[in-house]
């Protein structure tokens, strides 16, 4: 009996008893993380394709360039107002009930209630953010950054109506089908991108951005309209009974969404302005590598969202899909961010073609800030499930306010480090809301967690893998990032490897992927 069909049954002892179920479970969350993680994986390389290639044709001042227009305008993210994963956690809950047509006029009022009135703001905005750009870029680059500011607000209007018809489809269990979708549009991406940058520079790599996300939304709605068939070829229905369902679960979400925004844009803007374009380039570089290393394990837990937004109520259920998730990151997830972190000189070299000190500064800090934060990825998806709005904007107002406050001062003194070190700081201080919450919801005992044996496990992989960052870095540092680079890095990720293996993780990981017979 595979560990999780042995929690299954646990958590439902009548319900589950039936094999045919229990079976099906395993089968979509299995299915779904194995699209995922193969979405995040090509995801990856592309954009070590993409970026390399940008770094050396465009430089990294344009590349600096390119990014801050993109963080400034994703502030219009805004918009959405939260209605993504709203849209997410009610279409799972209505499709359990068994009720298509209401999950369907749902992602119609929602995609309509957004959709239309972010086109009119876009428009009446854009003469504001044109003129704005003075203020966000350095003189030299108005020029250009003007002149990719309407691809980037077209590449912001897809990107938000196409996250509410993809929160859709993973409501519908499918995130398989998104993933196959989103790595279809990659794959075209790169090379599109490249001939066009070919040709127009900048411009051309916005104008492919807008292209692409346009032709992934539109993918998405078509296998929506599969998984519910009652939806039209558009969006054209708009219900006031469901607008009015969905409104106080966004309206909590909104505000911490205004936060949240401010938090990664807020810090390539205080680096660009007091620390200069080139450090924007090597953060975003580095953000990027941890970004997409990040989602690896998400990936992999991502497909519990739908179960915990339908299931929130069971308390046994969700208690134990939580466990196996907290098991499962610490075992897997923090070895694999670790072995990121150390990584850094070995990828400043493949993708750079040197040793470029920046880069590989901004990715331990980076590194390790998430490294810290991979345990409150389960703890964040059960927040989302079980509707604690509060505590999720509880959270976000924290990670952002001492984001402004710490890296402000920071930024004045004219250090690019200690800006991302104040974000992951702020970043590391707010997981312990989300934390708090699960244990009091859940009821858990932090004694008994520490008695037993798993959790005794999880301390001895943290205190591990912190012994072996501080040897990698430590020796990199005092040989100056020389000769021994390869060695020290396949030296210190073979024994992190070792970690994982050896882990309780490792028997969560073969049940997750092991084709449901």
């Amino acid at each position: 009996m595979t560990f999780l069909r042995m929690q299954l049954l646990l958590a439902f002892p009548h319900e589950l008893r039936d094999k045919g179920k229990a079976v099906d479970f395993r089968r979509t969350t299995g299915r779904n993380a194995r699209w995922s993680l193969a979405q995040t994986i090509i995801s990856t390389a592309t954009v070590f394709v993409l970026y390399k290639y940008l770094y050396n044709t465009l430089g990294p001042e344009v590349l600096g360039l390119w990014a801050v227009v993109l963080a400034s305008v994703s502030l219009g993210r805004l918009a959405e107002l939260g209605f993504s994963t709203t849209i997410l956690r009610y279409v799972s809950r209505h499709l359990a009930n068994g009720n298509k047509e209401h999950a369907a006029r749902i992602l119609e009022t929602g995609l309509i209630s957004i959709g239309c009135p972010f086109a009119l703001v876009l428009l009446v905005l854009y003469p504001i953010a044109n003129e704005s750009m003075r203020y966000v870029v350095p003189i030299g680059n108005l020029v250009a950054a003007r002149e990719i500011l309407p691809y980037a607000l077209g590449t912001l209007w897809f990107g938000v109506t196409g996250s509410i018809i993809q929160s859709a489809l993973d409501g519908c269990g499918r995130m398989d089908i998104k993933s196959r979708i989103l790595i279809i549009g990659n794959l075209v991406y790169v090379p599109a991108a490249i001939l066009l940058v070919q040709n127009w520079n900048i411009t051309g790599l916005a104008a492919c951005q807008l292209l692409q996300s346009a032709i992934v939304g539109i993918l998405v709605w078509r296998a929506t309209r599969q998984e519910l068939p009652a939806l039209k070829w558009a969006p054209l229905n708009w219900d006031k009974a469901c607008f009015r369902e969905i409104l106080g679960y966004a309206a909590g979400l909104q505000l911490g969404n205004l936060l949240l925004m401010l938090f990664e844009p807020a810090t390539k803007i205080l680096l660009s302005r007091y620390c200069g374009l080139n450090e924007v380039a090597h953060f975003e570089m580095a953000n990027q590598v941890v970004s997409r290393v990040r989602a690896l394990i998400t990936s992999a837990t991502q497909a519990y969202l739908p179960t915990l937004s339908s299931s929130a109520e069971n308390v046994s259920f969700v208690r134990q899909i939580v466990r196996e998730a907290m098991i499962f990151t610490a075992g897997i997830g923090l070895p694999v961010m670790a072995v990121l972190v150390i990584s850094f000189p070995v990828i400043s070299i493949l993708w750079i073609g040197q040793i470029q000190t920046d880069f590989i500064v901004y990715g331990w800090i980076l590194g390790l800030g998430w490294l810290i934060s991979t345990l409150a990825i389960p703890m964040y998806y059960y927040c989302v499930g079980a509707g604690r709005i509060q505590t999720i904007l509880f959270s976000q107002i924290l990670m952002v306010s001492l984001n402004i406050l710490l890296g402000l001062p920071a930024a004045i003194s004219g250090s690019g480090y200690l800006v991302a070190m104040s974000m992951m700081i702020s970043l590391a201080l707010s997981t312990l809301i989300i934390g708090r919450q699960l244990v009091i919801d859940l009821k858990i005992s932090l004694r008994q967690l520490t008695k037993s044996p798993p959790m005794r496990n999880v301390i001895k992989t943290i205190l591990f893998i912190g012994i072996v960052l501080i040897t990698n870095v430590s020796l990199s540092i005092a040989t100056s990032l020389g000769k021994f680079v390869f060695l020290n890095f396949l030296i210190h990720a073979l024994i992190l490897l070792m970690i994982a293996y050896w882990s309780d993780a490792r028997g969560i990981l073969a049940s997750r992927f092991r084709r449901a017979g």
